[in-house]
């Protein structure tokens, strides 16, 4: 059976929650296939301090809860980079990354584009959402990827939003 899953957006009170959650699947999932830079460069980014300075210079978060208990969390900080997706496997495969990415993608509706870091491994899954390269694959503090941009989606009558 499909699991029941509530959307709603982050506040400064689930940010230690969204710090566990995600570096919960870090370890689980992304950790045994990086090198040592690229973990710690991850372990500082989704550390509630940072979580913490990000919300506080205005950026959003999205959860995706199952019976109360996270299973997925979409970040962005200004303008519009999302720097922050994440789904728990169990619940990987049913839409609630696409749901979560569609959630911050209104929210930045006005911008112009909107930019992510892909982790190699996604970047089938961000092309699948209309993402598309922004330059070569890049590595940073230990970490590969591809930086990839959305553009706004014209609308009816041929312009952009």
């Amino acid at each position: 059976m499909r699991p029941v899953v509530t959307y709603r957006a982050g506040d400064a009170g689930d940010l230690e929650i969204i710090s566990r959650f995600v570096l919960n699947v870090c370890e689980r999932d992304l950790f045994p296939l990086f090198e040592v830079p690229g973990r710690e460069t991850l372990r500082a980014i989704y550390a509630l301090d940072s979580l913490q300075a990000q919300f506080e210079a205005g950026g959003s978060f999205f959860l995706a809860e199952v019976e109360g208990e996270v299973v997925g969390a979409v970040a962005s900080r200004l303008p519009a980079h999302v720097f922050l997706l994440y789904v728990d496997a169990p619940y990987r495969g049913l839409g609630l990354g696409a749901s979560l990415l569609h959630r911050m993608t209104m929210l930045n509706a006005e911008a112009k584009h909107i930019t992510l870091n892909a982790n190699l491994d996604a970047v089938t899954f961000y092309e699948t959402l209309g993402f598309r390269a922004d330059g070569p694959e890049r590595v940073e503090q230990g970490l590969r990827f591809l930086p990839m941009v959305l553009e706004p989606r014209l609308n009816r009558a041929g312009h952009g939003p």
